[in-house]
């Protein structure tokens, strides 16, 4: 469970003279991986989950059912830390992208988690497409193929991906 302090600012990534920490629960020892990503958010990541987490103990999240126990023994619903956890290995921007869609209600935490394991597949293949046409961006790689390169397209590809091996079938794109 996140518990949220007004403390003097230390944080590298911060600006101004307070910063919001995140501290887990001492009886939970266990999924700090959440705690340490959340603590190395970007400022506007920070922002984002800012807003997410007051929307959470609001019960206003899109798709959100607060918990009549969280509410019975802690007043409001709690934003817990395996909530966060596919964030935990995405880029900043990627973590942006989605902390921010959730936070404008335009996703669910459980939309989150869908489109977070879809990045984690589509990011090592869409590398892959841009290091084999040897592309500056993958902005070019999708200029030049257009709806060879869509994401659905790209998933269906990305058959299974181990640490330092992508085996890529039928991508069927012509330079």
């Amino acid at each position: 469970m996140f518990h949220s302090r007004v403390l003097p600012c230390t944080s590298r990534l911060l600006t101004g003279v307070t910063v919001i920490t995140i501290l887990a629960d001492h009886n939970e020892k266990r999924n700090l991986s959440e705690v340490f990503t959340m603590a190395q958010l970007s400022a506007e990541g920070w922002r984002h989950f800012q807003s997410l987490n007051a929307l959470f103990e609001n019960a206003q999240l899109k798709g959100q059912k607060p918990k009549a126990t969280d509410i019975v023994n802690k007043g409001k619903p709690v934003l817990k830390q395996w909530q966060l956890k596919p964030l935990c290995s995405l880029s900043t921007q990627d973590q942006n992208f989605l902390l921010e869609k959730v936070s404008k209600l335009e996703m669910s935490l459980e939309e989150m988690k869908s489109a977070a394991s879809e990045i984690k597949l589509l990011r090592p293949v869409q590398e892959a497409v841009v290091l084999f046409f040897k592309a500056e961006t993958w902005e070019g790689v999708a200029d030049e193929f257009g709806s060879e390169v869509l994401p659905e397209k790209l998933l269906r590809s990305a058959v299974s991906i181990s640490p330092g091996y992508i085996k890529i079938h039928s991508v069927a794109l012509a330079k």
